[in-house]
C-alpha cells in the first residue's frame, strides 16, 4: 500500500501536465506581441466558397476591410488577460445584409501562417468563427 500512493501522485501529475500541455496557445501573450503577430494583410477564407473575398489588414490601431473593391474602416484595440486575447473591433460600418464586425473577438489562434477569430455576437446570436490566411 505504501508504494501505491507514491505510484498514484505521479500518474496524477503527469495526468494533469499532460492536459494542460496540449491547451491554447495564446496564454500569457502581452497586448504588444498579439499587436506585432496581428500586423499586416489578411485574407479571410470564404465558407460557403460562394463568400465574396475579404483582405483584412491590421495597422496600429486602424482596421480596415476590403470587400471586392469596397474597403471599409475601423479602429480595434487588443486586451489580453492570463487566459485568454481579445480584439475589440469599433467603428466599423455596418454594411446591409452583411455580418457586424463590430464586437470583441477572441483569438483562438494566431501565428505566422494562420489566425482564428470567435465571436459570441455579444450574447445576442450563436458563435461566429472566421478563419485567416496570413497574405505572402
Amino acid at each position: 500500500m505504501k508504494t501505491f500512493r507514491p505510484l498514484l501522485s505521479w500518474i496524477m501529475l503527469l495526468s494533469i501536465i499532460s492536459l494542460f500541455s496540449c491547451g491554447k496557445e495564446e496564454y500569457l501573450k502581452s497586448e504588444a506581441g498579439i499587436k506585432k503577430q496581428l500586423s499586416g494583410s489578411w485574407n479571410l477564407v470564404p465558407i460557403p466558397r460562394t463568400s465574396p473575398d475579404q483582405l483584412w489588414t491590421f495597422s496600429d490601431e486602424t482596421f480596415s476591410r476590403l470587400q471586392g473593391s469596397t474597403s471599409y474602416d475601423g479602429t480595434y484595440s487588443v486586451n489580453t488577460t492570463m487566459f485568454k486575447a481579445e480584439i475589440k473591433v469599433e467603428n466599423m460600418p455596418i454594411v446591409s445584409g452583411e455580418r457586424n464586425y463590430n464586437g470583441t473577438w477572441q483569438i483562438v489562434r494566431v501565428d505566422s501562417d494562420f489566425l482564428i477569430l470567435v465571436n459570441d455576437g455579444d450574447g445576442t446570436t450563436g458563435i461566429t468563427e472566421l478563419e485567416f490566411t496570413k497574405k505572402q
